[in-house]
């Protein structure tokens, strides 16, 4: 089963920004993801429910967060999200690596051809993989016909605040608090572009009233239509085309929250994130990008909802087991952390 997001228009999914007096002015911009964080799919699903209990959640209470949304939709798990492309003749999956869209079958095929390059070197293969990364400074380069080229256009935007006691409803122009704003096209004359979440586990019967609904979705209330398929798009595709493997690569954040007690040093702290991951979430990062982050804005206390560690789409980890596909990390039931087997 999955969940689509049909695309009419200029989409905007906001990185987390300071907002503060500090930040402002039309050279302060306000970058977008490429694709949206599984949380903002999730809530867009329950508030066209009118579940109105949703701004009740407390986002420093992951299993509070947990709690609420599984009320709303059961038992569930979701794997993405990524972009479809569908035209007359066939439909092309995009996903997401190091905010770069790349093309499915492009993926694998580079792989293909990393794995042949690395064969001819000595060592395990965890050394030659980490080895290669390092030459190429962690990321696997793809050629500008591999990936899904947005159009990203800025434009000025605007602070705006709520009214007061009195005049409940109205927003007013916050002096003084101009940016700079992207926003994403994904624009075609023959292609119909869709945002998607696969479901590993849900019960279709909770969100089947969600179906052809017209929502507001991202930023600043952009215009999308869901819909809900009985079919899944990528993840059929990995389980069809590619071998399980113990090595995944992340297509969307995975979220960690792990002490650190000492930080003597680079070594020490990455020795004890290692075990920390390993312990508690199941898998070791071979190669990739760490960085703190909130995970978007809390609507109902006005402010940031809390930060943690983020591992970025397109870095390689190792599980304890061999699959096609896993969510791995916090948060893991809403998409966070899909990753899927490299086929080695």
């Amino acid at each position: 089963m999955g969940i689509e997001f049909e695309i009419f228009e200029g989409l905007v999914f906001n990185k987390p920004s300071l907002k503060s007096p500090e930040f402002r002015g039309p050279f302060t911009v306000q970058k977008s993801y490429v694709l949206p964080l599984p949380t903002t799919i999730l809530g867009t699903i329950v508030t066209a429910l009118n579940l109105k209990s949703y701004n009740d959640i407390d986002w420093s209470n992951s299993e509070n967060v947990l709690e609420v949304f599984r009320n709303y939709l059961g038992e569930f798990e979701f794997f993405g999200p990524y972009l479809k492309v569908k035209n007359n003749k066939e439909s092309k999956i995009y996903v997401n690596l190091n905010e770069r869209l790349i093309r499915i079958e492009d993926l694998y095929t580079k792989i293909s051809n990393i794995i042949k390059e690395l064969s001819k070197e000595k060592g395990d293969f965890e050394n030659r993989i980490k080895r290669y990364f390092d030459r190429k400074r962690k990321r696997i380069i793809f050629p500008k016909e591999s990936q899904f080229q947005l159009h990203a256009i800025n434009k000025i935007g605007i602070c705006l605040e709520k009214g007061d006691v009195k005049n409940i409803g109205a927003k007013y122009v916050r002096e003084g608090y101009l940016y700079t704003q992207e926003v994403l096209f994904y624009t075609s004359d023959i292609s119909r572009y869709r945002i998607c979440l696969d479901a590993k586990k849900c019960d279709k019967n909770k969100i089947k009233d969600v179906d052809g609904k017209i929502v507001r979705f991202g930023g600043e209330g952009r215009i999308s239509k869901i819909e809900v398929t009985d079919k899944s798009g990528l993840l059929k595709y990995i389980e069809e085309k590619v071998k399980p493997s113990n090595y995944h690569v992340l297509m969307s954040y995975a979220i960690v929250d792990v002490e650190i007690k000492d930080y003597s040093d680079y070594s020490s702290i990455m020795n004890q994130l290692r075990n920390e991951l390993l312990n508690r979430y199941g898998f070791e990062i071979i190669t990739g990008e760490l960085h703190t982050q909130s995970l978007g804005w809390d609507l109902k206390n006005d402010r940031l909802k809390p930060y943690y560690i983020l591992i970025s789409p397109g870095s390689i980890i190792k599980l304890k087991q061999s699959t096609h596909h896993e969510n791995v990390g916090l948060f893991k039931e809403f998409g966070f952390g899909s990753c899927i087997s490299l086929g080695v």
